[in-house]
């Protein structure tokens, strides 16, 4: 039998695409690599650069708001309730006040011979009444963060030994506090210092003659003054009321500066121990209590149907509404509505006091 042999189609052999070889892939993955070597340095240089003024800022708004929270509460906390009145101040919260970006901890850091409060044992939390504080002493603290290497683990929030404290405080920019053994770089340590005697001014109050007046801060308590001189340390804008021996308000007025007055024979006048560069508040100037007991003393109208002492305390009432709705920087609403009542009252009293 013969084999039937059909002719070859004369298909044409199909061409194959231009490409790159396994040695130039390997050449351009190489030359890849170099560039991305030399470019990490300089990408990461450029986040750093800025990092670290962001965080400085964040730093300075912690320590505003340490100083804002303490004039509008009253209270200064310690390392421990830190962040939970802080964060939310700042608007965060209190876990994240702690982190910075890196998600490295920030810490709290207080001078060993800070004290604040009533005696020299003192030390923060410091809430104010009316026996207001001793003159503070190295009320100092710290805030510290770092964007590149962790904090020293020694470095823990609170209390730090005074001489610790002090190289940190001394610092200069870009620098690594004295006796860190430390491996991270000065210009990723960021330091933000708080002093808290900026928040305080002192208050001298001395009597002179029987009967004695009394004074409250805050509208917290009242304390009689008698014939021994006093003087207390105070919050700036804390709400002063110098009161006549029967209780009855004579002075109201919201402290700014070093003050000090003298209760003469039941009548407050400013004076009597005020050191150099005191000052009256333009608020009270130093004829007002003098003018607010002649009020007080002043005959009764007889046909009226209110009292001076009647005025005076719805007066107080006012200015003690307005000062709490300033101090809530005009924003809350309640208070708003205290301060309309309290001023209607006022209005009314003082018409049934002239009619």
């Amino acid at each position: 039998m013969k084999t039937l042999l059909l002719p070859r189609a004369n298909h044409p052999r199909p061409r194959t695409a231009p490409g790159f070889t396994l040695i130039e892939l390997l050449l351009v993955l190489a030359v890849l690599v170099v560039l991305a070597a030399a470019a990490l340095p300089m990408l990461t240089s450029e986040i750093d650069e800025r990092a670290r003024p962001k965080e400085e800022e964040y730093l300075k708004g912690m320590a505003a708001a340490v100083e804002s929270y303490a004039l509008r509460s009253r209270f200064i906390p310690d390392h421990t309730g830190f962040a939970a009145v802080i964060g939310p101040e700042m608007g965060t919260t209190p876990s994240r006040l702690l982190l910075n970006d890196r998600n490295l901890p920030r810490r709290i850091l207080l001078d060993d011979r800070l004290r604040i409060g009533t005696n020299s044992s003192s030390v923060l939390p410091y809430r104010q009444t009316v026996k207001g504080s001793i003159k503070p002493v190295s009320p100092r603290l710290l805030l510290v963060s770092s964007l590149g290497e962790e904090l020293p683990t020694s470095l823990t929030n609170g209390v730090l030994a005074t001489n610790l404290f002090d190289a940190i405080w001394s610092t200069a920019p870009n620098q690594i506090p004295a006796g860190w053994s430390w491996t991270g770089k000065g210009a990723d340590l960021k330091i933000q210092r708080i002093q808290l005697s900026d928040l305080f001014v002192e208050l001298a109050l001395n009597a002179q003659g029987v009967p004695y007046g009394s004074f409250s801060v805050d509208n917290v308590s009242t304390n009689v003054v008698s014939g021994s001189p006093r003087s207390l340390w105070v919050l700036k804008s804390t709400r002063l009321a110098l009161n006549a021996p029967d209780g009855s308000t004579q002075v109201v007025i919201v402290q700014k500066n070093s003050l000090a007055f003298v209760c003469d024979s039941g009548s407050w006048r400013s004076g009597g121990g005020a050191q150099a560069g005191w000052t009256s508040d333009s608020i009270i100037g130093s004829d007002l209590g003098q003018a607010a007991a002649s009020f007080l003393a002043a005959p009764a109208n007889p046909t009226a149907t209110a009292t001076q002492s009647q005025f005076v305390s719805s007066l107080n009432s006012y200015m003690s509404a307005y000062s709490a709705y300033a101090q809530s920087g005009f924003s809350n609403q309640t208070l708003s509505n205290s301060v309309i009542v309290a001023r209607a009252t006022m209005q009314a009293t003082l018409d049934a006091l002239i009619h």
